[in-house]
């Protein structure tokens, strides 16, 4: 009986840290989506950000793990540079890959620019989806 509480618990514990995570990936995206540019695509699309960010949400959690956690790290990276650069995902996705092609590049900065443009297709597939779903998360 012990060892089932225990289990139960551990699942418990598990599903409140899936649901944390999916709450911190929909702020990021939430921050992203404050850029005039990436806020233009959503309202075309007929689609909310906080609906689109929620689906982007459960999106990148559903991948293979290693590209997961690499979409998850680049969400994350792309809002604080956002921040930093007063809203603009242009500006900071322009700083990012700067670093990366700087001839002083490290391994660290090489790998964000390439795990923020994987992130930018996966994101579009995203909305893709919504579009085709009438704008229903089709994860």
């Amino acid at each position: 009986m012990k060892q089932t509480m225990l289990g139960i618990a551990g699942l418990a514990l598990l599903s409140a840290c899936g649901a944390n995570q999916e709450a911190e990936i929909a702020t990021a995206c939430l921050t992203i989506m404050e850029d005039p540019d990436m806020k233009r695509d959503i309202v075309a699309a007929s689609v909310e950000n906080e609906d689109f960010c929620a689906c982007a949400s459960t999106a990148l959690l559903s991948l293979p793990e290693d590209i997961s956690a690499n979409s998850i790290s680049a969400i994350g990276l792309m809002a604080e540079a956002i921040t930093e650069h007063n809203g603009s995902a242009e500006d900071a996705f322009r700083s990012i890959s700067r670093a990366a092609r700087a001839d002083d590049a490290t391994p660290e900065q090489i790998a964000n620019h390439k795990n923020i443009d994987e992130l930018g297709e996966q994101l579009e597939e995203v909305l893709d989806g919504m579009r085709t779903a009438g704008g229903s998360c089709p994860v």
